[in-house]
Formats: C-alpha cells, structure tokens, sequence
C-alpha cells in the first residue's frame, strides 16, 4: 500500500527529469551554433501507478501515482523535410556544376568580341573583300592571308582551352569522387557506433546527427536514396539501386578510364564495375550522359581505311617528259565523282530483256565497266552477225537476246574476274548488283550505253573535259581543276577533285586526279566524251588500254551492323554513318546517328557489346560528368564541323582558280591544310604553309576554258569565295556560316541561362526546405531559456515537496508518541 515513504520517491524521480531537463536545454544551447545539430528534448511519461489492477489488489480510492520516469532524449526532426532537402540539394549540386561549365564555355567563346570568331569572321570578310578589290596587290594578298591565319589562330584557341577544360573537369571528377567516399566511411563508421550504442539501449542524438549532416553532404554530390535498415538506428545508403553503406560497410565510387572517352573517368560502384565494350579491340564508345541505357551489339566486317581516291599512271610509262609543253593530243573524256550505291538495281525491263537483235543502225557494241572497292572489270557486250548471239567478253554465249539472267549468270561466274555478284528477281525483269565484301558499286558506259539502258544511274554531276592538240599537262591540270564552281555544278566539295601533276620514278610527269574528301562514295570514273573514245585518257594514263582506271589509291568504307542494322561510315571514328537500307534504294549516302549520344571508334573487325549504363544520375558528380561529356564536347564538336566545313568548301573554290604572276599557270593549290576527318579538326585548321612562301599562288582569279588564267586582274574566285559565306553550306547544307555559327552562340547561351535560372531556383528551394527544417530542428535560445526557467521552477517547486515530507516524517519520526513524556 502507499505510504509517507513513497512521495520521497517521487520526489527523487521529479528531481531528475528536471535535472536532465535542464541539462538537455543547456545542450541545445551550447550546439546552437553546430551545423547539422538538432535540437533535443527529454520525453517523459507517467511512472506505473500504484496499484496495477487485479483480484489480490486492495481496497482503495483509486489508483495512487508514482511520479514521472524519462522515456528517452529525443532529436527534433522531420524526416518527410530531411528527404525533400536531399532531393533538391542532389538537383542544386547537378545545376550548380552545369552552370559552372557553361560560364566557362561562354567565357573560352568570348562573345561577343572582336576577338572572338565572329569578329575574326567579320575581319576576315573585310580582307576578302579588299582582296577582290585589288588582287593584284602584295600588300592585300598578304593582309588576307594574316587575316585568315588569325581565325584559324582564333578557332585552335578556342578549341585548345576546351580541350584542356574537359581534362580540369575530369580531374574535379576525381576530387570529387574521393569526397564522395571519404563520406561514405565515415557514414559506415558512424553507423557502426549507433548500432552498438542503440542496442545497449542508449540514444546516440549527436552521433544520428553526425551521420544526417554526412549524408546531406553526399547528397548533394550523388543521387543517393537513404532507408531505415533496422530498429538499432542503422540505415542503409544506395545509389542506383545498389547498396553503399550497410551497417559499418561501405562501397565505394569507382573511377573507371573509357577509352573511347580519351581514358576520361566513368564512376561506377564498387563490386559493380562494367566495360562499355566488352571487346575494345574491336569497338570503343563515348557515351554522352543523355545516351538511353541499353546494349547494343556492333558487329564489324571491314574498317574505313580513310583514304582518298586517287588516280593516274604513278608507274610514268605513260608519263611525259614536260609539263609544260604541247601534248599533241586530240580528244576528251568526262569525269564523274560518285557511286551507284551499295546495291543498284535496273529498272523493270519487259521480259527482263536489255538488248534485242539489232537492226540496223543499231548499236552493235557495248562496253561498261564494273567496279567495287578497289578492283575493275570492263565488260564487252557484242553482236555476232555469224551466230545471231550476243557474247559478252568474247566468250560467253547469251543468244539473240541479252537479258538479265545472262547478264547474272557471266557475271557470278568468279573465272570472269568481276568483283560483282547479281541477282535477279523471281519476275526475271529487274537486275541487282552487289560488290564483292560489301564495296559499293560504281558502273560506267565506256561504249554505248548499255547500264544507261538498264536504267542505272549515278546522282553526280558529269563533266566534260575537252583536249586540244597544243594542251600541256599544265592546261589539263588547269580545265580540270577549274570545272568546279559554288554557282554550277559542281557546287560541293564531295562532287568533285583536284588535279595535280606528279613526277614518277623514272623521272617523267603523269596528271593524278585526287577526290576532294574522303570516303568510298566519291569514286573517280572516267568515261568517254560523247561521241569520242577514251583514246585522250588512256594516253593521259588515267585508264590503261582496256578502260580499267589506272587507280593509285583506292578508298575504302568502314562496314558494320549494329543492332541488326548495316552502316558504311568513311572514318572510324563518328556519331552518324549511311544505313544500307530500301528506303533510299540502297544508295547508302545518307547520314544517320547510329546510337543517338553515342559515338563509335572502330578498331578491328570482330563483334563486341556497347553497354550504355549510368550509376550515377544526379548531384554534383553527374554534373560534372554531364559538362564533360555533353555540353563541353558538343562545343568542340561544332567547332570541328565547322572548321571541317570551312575548310573543304574554301579548298574547293581554290583549287579551281589561278594565282598571279609566277603562279598564273597554276592552279590546284589548297588554300588552307586538307582536313581529312572531322574529328579535332579544329585543331587542324591552319593556312597551307606554302602560301606564305609563295603568295602568288594565292588564287584569285578563274580560267578562261583553255587551261589558263583570265589576267591577273580578275578577282572572280576571290568573289566566290566572298559568296561562300552567304551560301548554306553549314549544317548539312540548312545555314550560312554566320547563321551557323549565331544559333550556336544562341544554343549556348540558351543553356547558359537555364542553368544558372536553375541553379538559383534550387538555392532557393533548398534554402527554403533547410528552413523549414530548422524551424523545427534548430535551437531557439529564447525558448531554450523559457525551458530552463520552467524547469528551475517546476525544479525547486519539488525541492520544497521534498522539504515537506522530510517534515512530516521528521515529525512522524520525532514527535509521534511523546506526548506527555
């Protein structure tokens, strides 16, 4: 039953909530000012009343209180804020990188400025123009030349700081990551001592605390998700949906080198580290951040060979002794740049017949040649009057009617040196052609026009190139090269070539004919004239006797499947090849991204997967990753394609003209160094060295149709080269350089605002969510003082309950039963 007694208990159990009370509120003051502390407060309850209810309880008033007891000293938090804040901090540190990098893309662009490309552009043009003015002035010549060397300076500046800025952003990459799992361990630490701590029953507040301020710091660098693991107060950290911190173990953030990727770091997670290829020594990959997840297969048969074509006698058997005197020769033939496609087919040819009988007046003769990759085969097709057949190459029979299994059949068979397979369709009136190990095919009338008949055409414009008797190898040189123009055709750098003389080894001189860009599609075929023989070319060295072409340099594709799909790509290294595909009649001439964000580095032939996988998706990391890979990269990629562009359509335009003085006679000369490959081209760009020797083969002016120049008082190729700049020839053909290069500087700038608009807008949003949390985690000294008075009062308003009951028993002791003593 109760007693005296049992209030001094209760007493004693007041004292010391009171007691701790106070110095929990000491505590909150004493880390008000700590990062990451939350405020704490004793929580308690009412002891277990006396009596607890039951058939042996006595009789009694009521149930009798036992005082207070503590529960535990509990943290202030709100754990729906602490994931809102984490969440919106991992966006602030992915917007606050971004923005970063931008700044610095802006900077390096230095717009607007007459510094900057536009201005150099700008001066450019205005040299351009007073060079058209007075092209035969030296001063002029060599103003514009200072002018277009200091864009190219321009550019190779631009593009060396970001080249170097993508390499700082890999190395902050790394800091980054080291923070990153520094703050793993210790999580994992500070997990393991709150775990032991909660399971002696014991509540580690500041420990809890330590670990939240950690993971807020980690999520503001990675996009990690935090769960309760357990009711000892262990939690579990994971990125991706892969485990990084349970109990005292963590995980760490990998860095692992693509070498796709200039050896730049992926991060991946420990224990779960993968190869983008799992067999790089056939295919590489860098994979922008915005690339879909997936795997992709990329089987390789053949790699490009990035070659241009070249042809003519490099041999100099016939090769001649001068280049600069009268040939004697009479005649012409014409030249086409370009392929009938992957696999040409002819049109529906009634009862799949091509030539009939003759009668007469008809054609009798036919010659065409056939040609994939780098081998020819010129196919004869002729009357025999005694036999009433038509026999191709002399030997083979097709009767009085040549049709497209005859056709099929000669040409399948491997005796006859074809470098062709053939089909015919089930209807057996339409023909397909094929190269041999997948080349393109290029077929060529020589004599009549027997593929013209089936139907078979190239899209590339022909030109004509007509030979006097007093031309020199110069003059022809010169006719050639001077067929190309931006206002006819041909108009574009991939329909045409440059002509150049060459000295064979034994001495002599041979014209060799080089496409402008390089790639399979851009064969040379030479043909004859209408109504002339390839008697011109053939002493000229450019076919031998029998009308194969005399091919010093044979250009190869890279040939590929991916995914099911088959590409021909002219470099090894690209985001956009030519699917071989029906829609455009397996031309294969149109470019396509083969895996949107991704492109691809060929390296032998053999299979391989393309794994395109990301752990980390957000924070500060991932945007920092993002900057390297996509927005700072997508910089130095226009400026490739544009230097790339630049560089073949002002290299066209020259090539064709004539200089002055001692280079009147000349033409061919490039005006800037050829650009092979639009990747770091860039860095290439730079005025052809030999100009500053010799200024005088800087090419103003345009041939007059003889092989020679128009006076050195025509500035007409300067005009074009004027004129280049307002034509769309960037872009695939869709803007001018200006407007180019203006939507660019607006794309950037664009995503420049977006980011910092974001970057502020998360400050603020996570500003706002941190105060929210500190409105009710932090400590509030007021309040924190109000406590400490009501705890001292409710303190010493128990002392003096105590101080009564040691009354009441001293006098229960002391003066009970004295009375009358």
């Amino acid at each position: 039953m109760s007693n005296t007694f049992s209030g001094l208990e209760i007493g004693r159990r007041a004292l010391n909530y009171f007691r701790q009370a106070i110095e929990t509120s000491g505590h909150n003051i004493s880390n008000a000012d700590i990062e990451g502390y939350s405020r704490q407060r004793v929580e308690a309850s009412p002891t277990d009343p006396y009596t607890v209810p039951g058939i042996n309880s006595p009789a009694g008033a009521g149930q009798i209180g036992t005082g207070v007891g503590i529960d535990a000293i509990i943290r202030i938090r709100d754990a729906f804020l602490d994931e809102q804040f984490r969440q919106e901090s991992t966006k602030e540190g992915y917007w606050e990188a971004v923005s970063t990098s931008l700044e610095y893309v802006e900077m390096f662009l230095g717009e607007p400025s007459e510094n900057a490309i536009s201005g150099s552009l700008s001066k450019l043009n205005q040299a351009l123009n007073e060079l058209q003015k007075n092209p035969d002035s030296s001063a002029t010549r060599e103003s514009f030349l200072r002018e277009l060397d200091n864009f190219c300076t321009t550019v190779n500046h631009i593009y060396e700081n970001l080249d170097e800025y993508r390499s700082s952003l890999d190395q902050e990459v790394q800091l980054k990551v080291d923070e990153a799992n520094s703050l793993l361990d210790r999580i994992a630490a500070l997990n393991g001592q709150i775990k032991t701590i909660k399971a002696l029953g014991d509540e580690p507040n500041d420990l809890m605390d330590q670990r939240d301020n950690l993971i807020d710091q980690l999520s503001k660098l990675v996009d990690v998700k935090v769960s309760q693991a357990d009711s000892l107060g262990s939690i579990s950290v994971s990125l991706a949906g892969r485990i990084l911190v349970q109990d005292d173990l963590a995980r760490h953030l990998m860095l692992v080198p693509q070498d796709g990727n200039n050896g730049f770091y992926d991060v991946q997670i420990e224990d779960n580290e993968f190869a983008t290829s799992n067999n790089p020594q056939t295919a590489t990959a860098a994979i922008s951040p915005e690339a879909t997840e997936g795997v992709h297969s990329v089987e390789i048969s053949r790699l490009a060979n990035e070659k241009h074509w070249a042809i003519g006698d490099s041999t100099g058997i016939s090769g001649f002794a001068s280049k600069d005197e009268s040939l004697g020769i009479e005649g012409g033939f014409s030249i086409q740049v370009g392929t009938n496609g992957y696999s040409p087919s002819s049109s529906s040819l009634a009862g799949g017949v091509i030539l009939t009988s003759p009668s007469t007046g008809d054609l009798t003769h036919y010659t065409f040649r056939a040609a994939a990759g780098g081998k020819e085969q010129v196919i004869t097709v002729d009357w025999d009057t005694t036999s009433g057949s038509w026999i191709i190459n002399g030997s083979f029979d097709a009767g009085n009617q040549l049709e497209t299994t005859d056709l099929a059949n000669f040409i399948n068979d491997p005796s006859n040196g074809v470098p062709l397979y053939a089909s015919v369709d089930p209807s057996g009136e339409k023909i397909t052609f094929k190269g041999q190990e997948g080349h393109l095919v290029s077929l060529t009338d020589i004599e009549g026009n027997l593929v013209s008949l089936m139907g078979i055409k190239k899209d590339f414009p022909t030109v004509q190139i007509s030979i006097t008797e007093e031309d020199s190898l110069q003059t022809i040189v010169n006719k050639i090269n001077s067929a190309y123009s931006i206002n006819s055709q041909p108009s574009s750098p991939e329909e045409w070539l440059h002509a150049s003389i060459e000295q064979a080894v034994n001495g002599t001189f041979y014209i060799k004919l080089e496409s402008n860009v390089i790639g399979e599609n851009y064969r040379i075929n030479i043909a004859p004239s209408e109504g002339r023989s390839l008697f011109a070319a053939q002493k000229l060295g450019l076919v031998d006797s029998d009308g194969k072409t005399n091919i010093i340099q044979h250009s190869e594709d890279a040939l590929f499947k991916v995914d099911s799909q088959n590409y021909l790509s002219a470099t090894n290294v690209f985001t956009k090849a030519r699917p071989i595909t029906s829609y455009n009649a397996f031309k294969a001439d149109t470019l396509e991204e083969v895996i949107p964000g991704v492109e691809l580095h060929l390296h032998g032939v053999g299979r391989t997967d393309i794994r395109i996988e990301r752990h980390v998706n957000g924070g500060y990391i991932a945007g920092l990753i993002m900057s390297r890979d996509e927005l700072v990269r997508e910089a130095m990629n226009f400026l490739n394609d544009f230097a790339k562009t630049l560089s073949d359509q002002m290299n066209a335009i020259h090539y064709s003209g004539h200089g002055i003085s001692s280079g009147a006679d000349l033409t061919g000369t490039p005006l800037l160094s050829p650009i092979d490959r639009e990747k770091e081209a860039a860095s290439a760009l730079s005025v052809n060295s030999t100009l500053w020797e010799r200024t005088y083969l800087l090419a103003t002016a345009s041939d007059d149709g003889t092989g020679h120049t128009t006076g050195s008082g025509d500035a007409s190729k300067a005009l074009e080269l004027i004129q280049l700049f307002s034509k769309r020839v960037f872009n695939e053909d869709s803007a001018t350089a200006e407007d180019y290069y203006q939507s660019f500087i607006a794309s950037v700038g664009s995503q420049s605002r977006q980011a910092a608009v974001m970057e502020e807008n998360q400050s603020v949003l996570t500003e706002q969510i941190s105060n929210q949390k500190q409105s009710i985690m932090g400590v509030n000294i007021d309040e924190e003082m109000i406590n400490i008075i009501t705890y001292q009062h409710s303190y010493q308003a128990i002392s003096r309950y105590i101080t009564v009951l040691d009354e009441l028993l001293d006098k229960v002791i002391n003066g009970m039963g004295i009375a009358g003593r």
